[in-house]
């Protein structure tokens, strides 16, 4: 048997990520702020695929680094938001999903 480890992914917490960087970018010139908007932003990413709760990370995003990006933190910090990740060789002739389907050559 295949040991398959299922990836899953937050389309919406990824959004979220783009704006803290951007955010981060924009007060890269000042650099005191870069004490918690760099952590912030990583922490962010690490979300991206691993749900845990962050209402407080969405509103230290929100004051200290990315309205935008809070925001989409906070709206995406729910764990039906993330989809597994279905990986192109796992469909059929018939586009059926099959999770234990192997490369065939």
């Amino acid at each position: 048997m295949e040991n398959t480890k299922k990836e899953f992914m937050n389309q919406q917490m990824k959004i979220g990520y783009a704006f803290m960087i951007v955010g981060t970018v924009l007060s890269s010139f000042l650099l005191i702020p870069l004490l918690w908007t760099i952590p912030m932003t990583l922490k962010t990413k690490s979300l991206i695929t691993v749900y845990r709760d962050a209402t407080v990370l969405g509103v230290c995003a929100i004051l200290f680094v990315s309205t935008l990006g809070g925001i989409f933190i906070l709206l995406a910090n729910n764990p039906q938001n993330y989809k597994e990740v279905v990986q192109p060789n796992q469909f059929n002739a018939a586009n059926e999903f099959q999770p234990n389907s192997e490369v065939q050559h």
